[in-house]
């Protein structure tokens, strides 16, 4: 689709890619919003496992950028934004666990 958007000239290829990262963005938020209401734990794996999904698309918006921005150092661009990630990886659930000592079983706040 956002292929045949770009050759028809029907959108650029910027707007296809900020179109494909903002539904990500707002898919997951509307997922983990209504995640952190669910009384069950399986409606709330099943609003997580939505805003995954949603993520895929976030791929969509800015994989590409690596190699639009440098063709030679496309790898070390990659390693540099993968290093920021897997760091706010590691801390996420640190301040994750950190909150919910706080307040045991708290999820709604951690969430939302």
């Amino acid at each position: 689709v956002a292929d045949r958007l770009v050759r028809e000239g029907r959108a650029s290829l910027l707007t296809v890619r900020r179109v494909c990262s903002g539904s990500a963005f707002v898919g997951q938020a509307l997922m983990l919003a209504v995640a952190a209401k669910q009384a069950s734990p399986l409606s709330c794996g099943c609003c997580l496992t939505l805003a995954s999904v949603a993520n895929g698309a976030h791929a969509g918006g800015f994989k590409a950028n690596y190699l639009d921005l440098t063709k030679v150092h496309g790898g070390v661009l990659a390693g540099v934004g993968n290093t920021w990630a897997s760091l706010a990886s590691a801390l996420g659930p640190a301040a994750a666990a950190s909150a919910l000592a706080r307040a045991p079983g708290d999820w709604q706040a951690l969430l939302a």
